[in-house]
């Protein structure tokens, strides 16, 4: 997206994953405005963003989170915005209820 000239907030929790993306950002000669936070602590202007992507976020959350999140995601794309989610396991999901996720206390990896 940067390297269409696209404005670019790039959020992870992670501190290595930023200066990582920093590093491939500057190599490639990019601006990208970067963030190390959650993105429930994102202080962003309501209904700013054309186009949000998902690549490791939705799938590790709690299922409590992840109706806040998809509220999140409304406040925070323009009328007839585009929300975009990336998943890994071509096999499909585990197949663990939100229940047995409160009682063993894992996600299963997401």
């Amino acid at each position: 997206m940067a390297k269409n000239d696209c404005a670019v907030n790039a959020l992870d929790l992670s501190s290595n994953a930023i200066e990582w993306a920093k590093e491939r950002a500057s190599e490639d000669r990019v601006n990208i405005d970067f963030h190390c936070i959650s993105l429930f602590d994102f202080k962003f202007k309501p209904h700013y963003y054309n186009f949000i992507y998902d690549c490791g976020l939705f799938h590790h959350l709690a299922p409590h989170r992840r109706l806040s999140i998809i509220e999140l995601l409304k406040k925070a794309l323009k009328a007839n915005g585009h929300f975009d989610i990336v998943c890994f396991n071509t096999d499909g999901g585990f197949n663990t209820s939100d229940r047995e996720v409160y009682k063993e206390g894992s996600l299963k990896g997401g």
